[in-house]
């Protein structure tokens, strides 16, 4: 999701929001106001009351830290195992 606002869309709470913990962090976060013609900037203190009106809890609303890759896997869903190739493997 690119914009934190499009939440209200999803009544049902179907999709997971994954939000960078440097964004929590800031003093302020840029948003677009469901277009694209402008910005609007929240603190944390906004982010999770709207995160609260949309009943988000630790299910589907997930803070991660994205800038180190270590901590972002560690609690990334998941991964599908790649799928095997059939093809000989090259020295």
């Amino acid at each position: 999701m690119v914009n934190y606002f499009a939440i209200a869309n999803d009544l049902k709470n179907q999709v997971t929001v994954v939000m960078d913990k440097r964004l929590i962090d800031a003093p302020f976060a840029s948003f677009h106001p469901m277009d694209n013609s402008g910005s609007i900037a929240i603190n944390a203190e906004a982010i999770h009351k709207i995160a609260k009106i949309m009943n988000r809890d630790d299910s589907n609303f997930i803070i991660m830290d994205l800038g180190n890759p270590e901590a972002a896997g560690a609690n990334a869903a998941p991964q599908k195992p790649a799928a095997k190739s059939n093809k000989p493997k090259v020295e």
